[in-house]
């Protein structure tokens, strides 16, 4: 990287906490878990910058949020992110009644909740190999059509446990994807300039996209009497997610002074 310090803009992130920043330790393992946090984001964003066609020229330069807001790239990314991560935060906060509406006992559904966790774990892993060698975009697109699958089974699917199991892992793996490709995408798009501003924009809409989601889920569900309207509308969303950022194409060129 160039002398700019990636690990400045990432403590710009409103994912670092107040308490973070000013150094509150209420316990050890919390401590402990928000330097992990730290680390991982800061990896994530140090392969963006490192596979940058320039790292020290990067394709948008440290701007406003009102010039940021406008730019197509910038929009296009927040927007995916959005997409993405509406479904899934809606189908994790209904995740047991939905399985258990399949027929599954309490103690298996709870079963298959906790294995999401597993699976966003190894979906973070591969994701974080495949940045490092591949065309963010386009893993970006398999990944979120992964997730695509997922929500048609849990809606359409036969309700035997092999379905089930099957449509949580491919969700999960989903979610550990976005984990790294957000940051990543922003750090690749955008260069480490504007990483901070830029990144803040699609946590906001990361945000707003999450509560509606969750709320629209249950809203959908007294309105019809089932989770597969709104698992369809799912699957929707995590298909203009991933041609969002298979609309990103190539990566930039370095910008010119």
């Amino acid at each position: 990287l160039p002398p700019l310090s990636v690990s400045k803009l990432v403590s710009k992130s409103p994912l670092i906490t107040t308490s973070q920043m000013q150094g509150s330790t209420p316990t050890k393992s919390r401590n402990h878990e928000n330097v992990g946090d730290f680390d991982r984001l800061r990896k994530t964003v140090d392969r963006g910058a490192h596979t940058s066609t320039d790292a020290s020229q990067p394709p948008l330069p440290s701007a406003n949020w009102f010039s940021l807001v406008a730019n197509r790239t910038v929009l296009t990314i927040a927007a995916a992110a959005a997409l993405a991560y509406a479904p899934l935060l809606a189908i994790m906060s209904q995740a047991q009644p939905l399985l258990m509406g399949k027929g599954l006992p309490g103690e298996t559904a709870s079963a298959l909740v906790g294995m999401l966790g597993i699976a966003s774990l190894v979906g973070a892993f591969v994701t974080g190999l495949l940045l490092d060698r591949l065309w963010a975009p386009g893993v970006a697109f398999v990944m979120l059509m992964g997730g695509t699958a997922g929500a048609l089974l849990l809606a359409y699917g036969p309700p035997s446990p092999a379905c089930l199991i099957l449509a949580m892992l491919l969700i999960g793996l989903t979610m550990g994807a976005e984990i790294d490709l957000v940051a990543f995408v922003i750090a690749r798009f955008c260069g480490v300039e504007a990483y901070g501003s830029v990144f803040g924009i699609s946590v906001m809409t990361i945000a707003f996209s999450s509560a509606g989601g969750s709320a629209a889920i249950g809203f959908i569900y007294d309105a019809a009497g089932s989770y597969s309207p709104a698992l369809a509308l799912c699957a929707l969303a995590f298909t203009a997610s991933a041609f969002l950022y298979l609309s990103l194409g190539r990566y930039p060129a370095p910008r010119a002074d």
